[in-house]
């Protein structure tokens, strides 16, 4: 997304997300009217949106916070209809949706499944005439505030699947719906670990080493999906090394080898062949003799115990965990922004440990 508009959309979403926490936290309980001025909340920048007429597209303004007045039920491709609820059945809809919500049924359900409904049952009226998916996606967010903590983030490239998902909800389907939240939810999460992770200098100190690395029984179709994980990580340490060798006037490698001592792995992972591994290095004979490796070794699960299906792994415990889905059949966004994260968090400890190096010397 670009444009003057951006910046204010993204704003008005954040904001929506902090009145959100006021339903998270009880305060403030779900209702028609908590949900309309959510709506006015989320589009608040939004002055106008476009409306499809029998003399073609037009901008009307924006009513904020107000049931629509007019027919928006889409027309597919196929020139069928996809039914929203009717303007003059709206309020009675809506009404019936919150109910649904403190039904106790719902209540009783995983919160995963109540914002996967929530969020599906609300589309499905489009009460507004425009903003009802971002609207919905807040709403779901509510729910998955309270467990496990994180909100709803979809991005771009996960539109498909995310449209997808929902159209198998249309057909009596609502387990993809379901497991796609879900998915999204773990994203986050892992996102949120990488961030939180980050070794600190003076803290993450020595990791233990061990004999050698276990046996390499790596599962075939997991191949592709690490060359992936490599080149990803590769791309974004290589380019925090070139920053940092232009700031500082040095020199730092980064080689698909591995060099050091061999350390453990997390429990239920082996590990690739060394060509699958990555080095930071440093070496330098003057002013001062420095070599200063740290190198990650990928990993793939080799069953049940694992937790994901690879792991980019380093002796200082700080470690990077990634799904098949995230990297296959193309690398998503919400795995690049991890990835990003975590090449920082790799290299300013390598620049931190460097550092000491040359105060000893």
């Amino acid at each position: 997304m670009k444009g003057k508009h951006v910046k204010p959309a993204f704003d008005d979403t954040l904001e929506g997300f902090e009145y959100v926490l006021d339903a998270v936290t009880g305060r403030t309980p779900i209702s028609q009217q908590w949900i309309r001025n959510l709506h006015a909340v989320i589009l608040r920048s939004q002055e106008s949106h476009e409306v499809f007429t029998a003399v073609g597209v037009q901008n009307q303004a924006l009513q904020k916070g107000e049931y629509k007045t007019q027919p928006n039920s889409p027309q597919r491709s196929d020139g069928s209809v996809h039914a929203y609820a009717p303007v003059e059945d709206t309020p009675a809809e809506m009404a019936r949706f919150i109910s649904e919500l403190e039904s106790k049924e719902f209540l009783a359900a995983e919160k995963v499944i109540q914002a996967a409904y929530a969020h599906y049952a609300f589309v499905c009226i489009h009460p507004f005439a425009d903003g009802n998916g971002r609207v919905a996606r807040a709403l779901a967010s509510v729910f998955l505030y309270k467990d496990p903590g994180v909100p709803l983030v979809i991005y771009q490239d996960q539109r498909r699947d995310y449209i997808h998902a929902l159209e198998a909800a249309d057909k009596n389907n609502p387990l993809l719906l379901i497991r796609f939240f879900a998915e999204r939810v773990t994203d986050t999460i892992n996102s949120i670990i990488v961030d939180l992770t980050t070794p600190i200098a003076g803290k993450s100190g020595s990791a233990k080493l061990s004999d050698a690395l276990r046996p390499t029984r790596v599962l075939p179709e997991l191949h592709d999906a690490a060359h992936r994980l490599q080149e990803s990580l590769f791309t974004e340490i290589r380019s925090r090394l070139d920053e940092e060798g232009k700031r500082n006037g040095l020199e730092f490698l980064l080689q698909r080898i591995f060099i050091g001592s061999p350390f453990n792995l997390p429990e239920g992972y082996n590990a690739f062949p060394d060509s699958y591994c990555l080095t930071l290095a440093f070496n330098s004979n003057s002013p001062k003799q420095i070599f200063h490796p740290l190198s990650i070794v990928i990993a793939a699960r080799d069953g049940k115990r694992a937790s994901s299906d690879l792991v980019a792994a380093t002796s200082i415990g700080y470690n990077f965990h990634a799904y098949g889905r995230e990297v296959e059949p193309v690398v998503t966004e919400s795995f690049r922004e991890r990835v990003k994260i975590y090449a920082d968090g790799i290299v300013d400890h390598f620049l931190t440990e460097l550092a000491k190096k040359f105060q000893q010397n």
